[in-house]
C-alpha cells in the first residue's frame, strides 16, 4: 500500500520526447522531481479574518413561521425505541433508533458520519437527555426577504458576495430535540416548538449553537453562490507515451466562485464540535482562478533551496511557467482547465453515490470545528463565514495546522479531492435520520467499503465478454480497481486486478475441463503438482478405456458407453487406490502452500482423477456427457501487482510455454513413443512461437506501464517526504502527445490508484488481443491464456484464488446413462489465500453483486 501525497501537492509527470539543446528552463530534464512548495504554516489569514460577519438575526427567525411557508414533507419523529401506540397528531408514528443504528454499523461503518451522529442522538435518548428527535422540512416563499448572505472580498470571478440570494424561496431543515411534554406541538409546528424550546430556529451567535443539543441540526437551501478554495492535495499525472522523465511537484491553491442552488447543514456532535456541510446543485456558472500571489487562505509563492526567491523574501509563484518536453506550460491555466473539467463532469456525471432522488447534488466540503480550541474568535469568524458560504476561512485555518494533534478546525473533503474522502453523500437531508432510515435500514447499497479499520473509496474499471457456440459458453469478468484508503494511521493507495474466466459445456465431450484444472494446479501448485498426477491419471485413462469403451458397429460407429462397466469399475478396490495414490503424491507435491491454497488444488487434482477415470464420448454433438462449468477467480492486490509486473518477460515467456503444454499434451498416453511433457514444451514452442512472442511483447509493454505509474508514485512520495499533507490527492492528466501537449483543454482528473488500475485492465485487456485465434488443438479461450499464466508469476504468499466447478444433466429421465459422472465427481465451490494478501473486498468475489448494473456488457 501506498502513501499519498501531501496537501497543496500538484504532480506533473509529463511523457515526452528527450530534450532539446534548445532548453533553456531550469524546469526541464531532471532525473529528480523537482518541488515548488509554498508552506502553508506561515499562512496570512488577516484579509479574510477581518472580515465581520453574523449568524442569524431575530429578524431571520421571524421568517420561519408555518403562515409563511408550506411543509415540505412528513415531520418524523424518533425515540430510543418505536413506540407502536404513542398517539400523535396527524397519525405521525414514532420510529425506533435502537433498529436503525445497528445497521448503519453494519452497512456503513462506524467512523461514517451517519453512523456516528445517529449512534450519539440514541446515547442522548437513552441518557434521558431528551425523550425524542424530531424532523421536519419547510419552504419559505418566494419573495420573502432575508439576509442569508454577505459582502466578502477576494472572490474568484469578482464576486461581491456569497450566500442565498435575497428574495428567492427558501428550504430549511431542522431536527431537534424534544422532551415528552412538548412532542406533540413539536409534530404539529416543528419551527415554533424550536423557538419555544431553545429560543431559535437559525442559530444567532456561537452561543447559539452551543446550546443546540448534540445531535440537532439546522439546514438551509436556495439559489446563490459560494466561495471556496480548492485543489488541496492536487497530484498532477501526465501519463502516457514510452517515458517520464519529466516530475513536478507543485504546490497549489484554486479559487473558486460556484453559482446554483446552494445549502448548508449545520450539525451539533458531542462535547464542543459541530460539523458544517456545504452542497450545491443546479448548477448556473462555475468561476475558477489559480493562485499565483498569496491571499485569502491561499500561500502561492514558492520559497526554492537554490532559487532567487526575491527582495521580500516570498519567492516566485508555485504555479509558473516550466518547460515540459520541449514544449511551455502555464501551470496555472492547465490547472485550471483540470479542475474545471473534472468538476463540470462531476456535477454532470453524479459519479459520488448519491441516496435521493433528486440526485444532482454534490457535496462540496465538509468541516469539522471545535469551538474550544485555537483562537476562539478566530473558529467563530469562520464558522460564522462557513454557515454563510464563504470557506474559505476554514479551509485555510485546517491547512495551516494541518497535523496539529488539537487542530481547531478540519477539511474532510473538498470537491475536487473527495473521490478519496471516507463520505457518503446524503444528499440535502445528511444531517437528518429519515434519510438513513429509508435508504439504509430499509434499502442498503453503497460503493464505499466501510471497515473497522477506515473506509475504501473503490473506482471501477469493468468489462465483461461472453459468447455461446452450440452447446458450449466462455466469458470473462475484468475489473479494475483503483482505492484510495482512510484510516486513523493515514492513508493508503491501492490497485487491484480481478479476472474471472468461465467456460461450459451442456454436455462434455472432451478433455477441456481437465485442461482448465491443469492450468490451475499448474499456476498454483507448480509443475510438480501436475507431474505428480500423471502416473496414476494416465493410468486411470487407460483402463477405462480398454474395459468400458462402446462397441463399435460394422459402420464403424460408436454405440453407447458402457456406463454400468464404468459405474462397476469405479467401486473396483484397484481402481480407487489409483485415485487414493494420486491424490497423496500431489498432497506431497503442495506440501509447502498456505492451507487454503492447497485445500484449492487438491479439490482440483481429485476433479481431474474423476474425470479421466470416467468415459467421455467424443465428438461435439454427444449429449451424452454431463454438464460441467468451470469458473476460476484471480485477485491480485498491491503487493501481487507489484510482483507479477516486475517479472522479466523471459520468466513470462515460459509460464505462458508451461500453461500451453500443459493443455496440448496426451495425458493418458505420457510415456509411451515418446510422449512427455518436455516434448510438448518443444512443440509449443515451435508451433505458437509468433503467438507467444505476441503475447511476451504485450506482457513486457504492460507491466512497464504500468512500473511507470507505481514507481514515479513512489518517487514523488520519496521526494516530499517530511512536507505536511493531507493524503488525499486526484491526479491531473495532460496528453502527452508532443503536438497535443499545450492542449489544457484535455486536462483529466483522476487518482493515481485509479490511473494504475487503468493501467493494469489495460493490461490484461492487451493479453487477451495477444492471445486472440488460437489453434484448434488448444481447447480452452483466449481469455484463459491470458489470466492463468499469470498465477504462477506471484508467490503462493501473496495468492488469491476462487475455483468453482458446477455439474448439470447428470440425470436425465430420456438417458438414464450418466452415472460415473454422479460417482465420479462433485461440485467445487473453494477459494484459497495465501497470508500476505491483503483484503480489499469487493463482495469477496461475488463481483455482479457489487458492480450490479455498473458493468460494461459487450458481446462478440
Amino acid at each position: 500500500m501506498r502513501r499519498l501525497l501531501p496537501t497543496f501537492a500538484l504532480t506533473l509527470l509529463a511523457a515526452c520526447s528527450a530534450s532539446t539543446d534548445e532548453d533553456t528552463s531550469d524546469d526541464a530534464v531532471s532525473d529528480e522531481v523537482k518541488v515548488f512548495w509554498a508552506d502553508a504554516t506561515d499562512l496570512n489569514l488577516s484579509d479574510l479574518s477581518g472580515v465581520p460577519g453574523k449568524l442569524a438575526t431575530d429578524q431571520f427567525n421571524t421568517l420561519f413561521d408555518e403562515a409563511t411557508g408550506a411543509r415540505l414533507d412528513e415531520t418524523k419523529v424518533y425515540a430510543a425505541a418505536a413506540e407502536p401506540n404513542r398517539l400523535l397528531p396527524d397519525s405521525v408514528e414514532v420510529h425506533g433508533l435502537d433498529t436503525i443504528v445497528p445497521l448503519l454499523e453494519r452497512d456503513l461503518g462506524q467512523p461514517e458520519l451517519g453512523t456516528r451522529l445517529n449512534a450519539l442522538r440514541l446515547a442522548q435518548l437513552r441518557s434521558g437527555a431528551a425523550k425524542y428527535y424530531v424532523e421536519s422540512g419547510f419552504a419559505l416563499k418566494l419573495g420573502v426577504d432575508h439576509d442569508w448572505s454577505f459582502n466578502t472580498p477576494g472572490l474568484a470571478g469578482g464576486a461581491a458576495s456569497v450566500g442565498i440570494t435575497a428574495g428567492t424561496a427558501i428550504e430549511t431543515r431542522v431536527l431537534i430535540a424534544s422532551d415528552d411534554a412538548h412532542v406533540e406541538a413539536a409534530v404539529r409546528a416543528p419551527l415554533a416548538a424550536a423557538k419555544a424550546l431553545r429560543g431559535f430556529v437559525a442559530p444567532r451567535s456561537i452561543d447559539d449553537v452551543r446550546r443546540m443539543l448534540p445531535g440537532e441540526a439546522f439546514a438551509l437551501r436556495g439559489s446563490g453562490k459560494l466561495a471556496t478554495n480548492l485543489g488541496l492535495g492536487v497530484p498532477v499525472f501526465a501519463a502516457g507515451g514510452p517515458l517520464l522523465n519529466y516530475q513536478i511537484a507543485v504546490s497549489a491553491g484554486i479559487a473558486a466562485a460556484i453559482e446554483g442552488r446552494v445549502d448548508v447543514q449545520l450539525i451539533r456532535l458531542d462535547g464542543d464540535e459541530v460539523i458544517v456541510d456545504v452542497g450545491v446543485d443546479r448548477i448556473k456558472s462555475l468561476k475558477l482562478h489559480a493562485a499565483v500571489e498569496d491571499g485569502f487562505g491561499i500561500k502561492a509563492r514558492c520559497k526554492v533551496d537554490g532559487e532567487d526567491n526575491g527582495e521580500d523574501g516570498k519567492g516566485k509563484p508555485c504555479l509558473r511557467d516550466v518547460n515540459l518536453g520541449g514544449q511551455a506550460v502555464n501551470l496555472a491555466r492547465f490547472v485550471e482547465r483540470g479542475v474545471e473539467r473534472h468538476l463540470t463532469n462531476h456535477f454532470q456525471s453524479r459519479a459520488s453515490v448519491s441516496y435521493e432522488k433528486e440526485n444532482e447534488r454534490v457535496g462540496l466540503t465538509r468541516i469539522h470545528f471545535h469551538l474550544d480550541r485555537g483562537d476562539r474568535a478566530q473558529v467563530a469568524t469562520a464558522l460564522t463565514h462557513a454557515l454563510k458560504f464563504d470557506l474559505r476561512l476554514a479551509e485555510a485555518m485546517a491547512n495551516r495546522d494541518l497535523g496539529q494533534a488539537n487542530a481547531a478546525v478540519t477539511v474532510d473533503f473538498d470537491a475536487v479531492r473527495k473521490a478519496s474522502s471516507s463520505t457518503l453523500d446524503f444528499g440535502f437531508k445528511l444531517a437528518g435520520i429519515d434519510i438513513y432510515d429509508r435508504t439504509v435500514a430499509k434499502k442498503t447499497g453503497t460503493f464505499v467499503l466501510q471497515t473497522p479499520e477506515g473506509a475504501t473509496v473503490l473506482s471501477f474499471d469493468t468489462l465483461q465478454k461472453s459468447r455461446k457456440l452450440f452447446q458450449t459458453d466462455h466469458g470473462y469478468t475484468r475489473v479494475g480497481v483503483g482505492a484510495l484508503s482512510i484510516t486513523p494511521k493515514g492513508s493508503s493507495s491501492a490497485t487491484n486486478l480481478f479476472v474471472r474466466t468461465q467456460f461450459g459445456d451442456a454436455h462434455v465431450h472432451d478433455d477441456r475441463f481437465t485442461d482448465g484444472l491443469d492450468a490451475v494446479l499448474r499456476g498454483v501448485g507448480g509443475a510438480a503438482a501436475v507431474a505428480s498426477l500423471d502416473a496414476a491419471g494416465g493410468e486411470l485413462e487407460r483402463t477405462v478405456s480398454s474395459r468400458c469403451a462402446p462397441a463399435i458397429n460394422e459402420a464403424g460407429q460408436a454405440g453407447n458407453p458402457d456406463d454400468e462397466c464404468n459405474v462397476a469399475l469405479l467401486a473396483d478396490p484397484s481402481i480407487k487406490a489409483l485415485r487414493d495414490r494420486g491424490n497423496q503424491a500431489l498432497s506431497s507435491s503442495v506440501s509447502a502452500l498456505p492451507a487454503s491454497l492447497k485445500a484449492l488444488v487438491l479439490a482440483a487434482g481429485n476433479m481431474r482423477l474423476g474425470l479421466q477415470s470416467t468415459y467421455i464420448s467424443p465428438g461435439a454433438a454427444s449429449v451424452d456427457g454431463v454438464g460441467l462449468s468451470l469458473t476460476v477467480d484471480q485477485r491480485f492486490d498491491e503487493g501481487a501487482l507489484d510482483e507479477l509486473t516486475r517479472r522479466p518477460g523471459a520468466e513470462y515467456r515460459k509460464a505462458l510455454v508451461d500453461y500451453l503444454a500443459a493443455l496440448v499434451v496426451e495425458r493418458g498416453r505420457i510415456g509411451e513413443g515418446g510422449i512427455t511433457r518436455e516434448a510438448a514444451i518443444a512443440r509449443v514452442e515451435s508451433k505458437y512461437q509468433e503467438r507467444i512472442g505476441r503475447m511476451e511483447r504485450a506482457f513486457v509493454e504492460g507491466s512497464a506501464g504500468y512500473r511507470k505509474l507505481a514507481d514515479a508514485e513512489t518517487r514523488i512520495i520519496d521526494r516530499l517526504a517530511g512536507k505536511r499533507f493531507v493524503a488525499t490527492p486526484v491526479g491531473l492528466r495532460l496528453a502527452t502527445d508532443r503536438a497535443a501537449a499545450g492542449d489544457y483543454e484535455g486536462a483529466l482528473l483522476a487518482s493515481p490508484a485509479h490511473e494504475r488500475s487503468k493501467a493494469i485492465a489495460a493490461f490484461y485487456d492487451a493479453l487477451v488481443k495477444a492471445a486472440d485465434k488460437s489453434d484448434a488443438d488448444v481447447r480452452l479461450y483466449k481469455e484463459q491464456a491470458a489470466a492463468l499464466p499469470l498465477l504462477s508469476l506471484v508467490s503462493p504468499k501473496r495468492l488469491k484464488v476462487g475455483l468453482t466447478v458446477e455439474l448439470s444433466n447428470v440425470q436425465d429421465e430420456k438417458n438414464a446413462t450418466r452415472d460415473r459422472f454422479r460417482k465420479a465427481l462433485a461440485p467445487i465451490d473453494v477459494t484459497g489465500a495465501g497470508p500476505e494478501a491483503s483484503s480489499l473486498s469487493l463482495g469477496d468475489w461475488d463481483l455482479d453483486a457489487v458492480l450490479g448494473n455498473r458493468a460494461k456488457e459487450k458481446t462478440e
